[in-house]
């Protein structure tokens, strides 16, 4: 797909952003009452939900549990929209 390496851990990080705050919004959250839920700072929020800082497996397992969210949400859409994920530049079906 000619994207590097960074650049697709970068799309990854932006798409669960933009998936965490989809569920956030859904469940009528603040970023500021995730970020209490959670133990993390507001700022630690608002970065991961615009992809800018990466999310640490046991932070996202704690966002999960606080909103009750399988793992199976951030994912589906990939597939519904037959979309792959590509790692390291290349299609691992």
């Amino acid at each position: 797909n000619g994207a590097s390496r960074n650049d697709n851990k970068k799309k990854f990080y932006e798409y669960l952003g933009i998936r965490m705050r989809q569920r956030r919004l859904e469940l009528g959250y603040t970023q500021t009452r995730i970020a209490k839920i959670c133990s993390r700072t507001f700022q630690q929020i608002q970065k991961r939900e615009k992809g800018i800082n990466k999310i640490p497996l046991d932070d996202f397992i704690m966002f999960l549990e606080a909103t009750k969210t399988d793992w199976s949400y951030f994912f589906r859409p990939l597939r519904k929209l037959n979309k792959k994920l590509y790692m390291n530049g290349r299609d691992d079906e």
